[in-house]
């Protein structure tokens, strides 16, 4: 018996949504179902989603970023355009001194350098100029804003394309000099870092409190850094996109497609009025079924240690 040697099966928006409304017998083989309905699936499923997301922590969209810092700076807005802010970058370093008002300047390699792309040249005065590249000739690259200030030969170099937008969640985050020396930092609730009696300290960041609001992320750090040289590498939750178009895949992975299916019939359920009682909770039972496993399945496998007591009071057992 041959199988078929792939494993790329999948279900678009409106496949999945036929799929809920068949659970109701909405949708039956000779019925295409109406476009009132197929919005009000839309929406059903974008809701359900989204809900998903104050269940906490999914493997699947936990992403790794880097936060580049500003010296003396404590407070960096994430949200896809202020901070810089990304998943992936290219580091390098200057082969020759740049002068201030240099708009050129010469890097060991150019390799991950694209035209548009971001850049940031860490200057003598510890501060990172940022601009984005519009020429590049073998190792000399053209800036689209001129250096404020002069930048000596082997200083650091880093270039990145695009920013993330606003986290749901920063879930651990470290101190970073270089790639072997990373500090693992202590992440604070509100009322902890508001409580913090003396914000302006510098140093290295050990500590961080993330603030997500509805459009922007605030991460906080403490103390405030005093090198722009030092970044912040972290761990995030990334947002849950959108199902925008009748062909979009899921943002989830395929194991979830039963759980969104059953969770979104049964909320049609509840509107259709399609099924009796007993139909509508043994609908709910395999949804709440189907949700709990594929949920225990997504979750990071962790250990438990257990350490015996080194002495018992006999006295406590009389």
């Amino acid at each position: 018996m041959a199988t078929s040697n792939s494993n790329d099966f999948n279900l678009k928006r409106n496949e999945i949504i036929e799929e809920s409304f068949r659970e109701l017998g909405v949708k039956t083989p000779n019925r295409s179902l109406t476009n009132e309905e197929m919005n009000d699936g839309a929406r059903t499923l974008n809701l359900f989603c989204k809900a998903q997301i104050a269940k906490g922590l999914f493997l699947w969209k936990t992403k790794q970023a880097t936060l580049f810092l500003t010296a003396n700076q404590s407070t960096y807005t994430i949200d896809g355009s202020t901070a810089h802010c990304t998943q992936s970058y290219t580091e390098t370093t200057t082969s020759a001194a740049a002068a201030t008002s240099a708009t050129d300047i010469i890097v060991t390699s150019a390799t991950g350098f694209v035209v548009g792309y971001n850049i940031g040249v860490y200057l003598d005065n510890n501060t990172i100029h940022w601009s984005t590249i519009t020429v590049i000739a073998s190792t000399t690259i053209t800036l689209n804003d001129a250096l404020p200030s002069a930048a000596a030969s082997g200083n650091i170099v880093y270039v990145y394309e695009t920013k993330i937008n606003r986290p749901e969640n920063i879930e651990n985050a470290q101190s970073t000099i270089s790639s072997s020396n990373d500090i693992p930092m202590v992440k604070l609730s509100r009322d902890t870092y508001y409580n913090i009696p003396v914000k302006n300290a510098t140093g290295r960041p050990n500590q961080f409190y993330y603030d997500k609001q509805l459009t922007k992320g605030l991460l906080n750090l403490w103390p405030l850094p005093n090198d722009s040289s030092n970044k912040i590498e972290f761990s995030f939750i990334n947002q849950i996109f959108d199902f925008d178009t009748a062909t979009d895949d899921p943002d989830f992975p395929v194991e979830w497609l039963q759980p969104i299916i059953l969770g979104v019939a049964y909320r049609l359920c509840r509107k259709y009025g399609r099924l009796e009682m007993q139909e509508k909770e043994q609908l709910k039972r395999d949804a709440d079924e189907a949700l709990a496993e594929a949920e225990g399945y997504d979750r990071e496998e962790t250990s438990f240690y257990f350490q015996p007591a080194t002495s018992i009071n006999v006295n406590s057992y009389r």
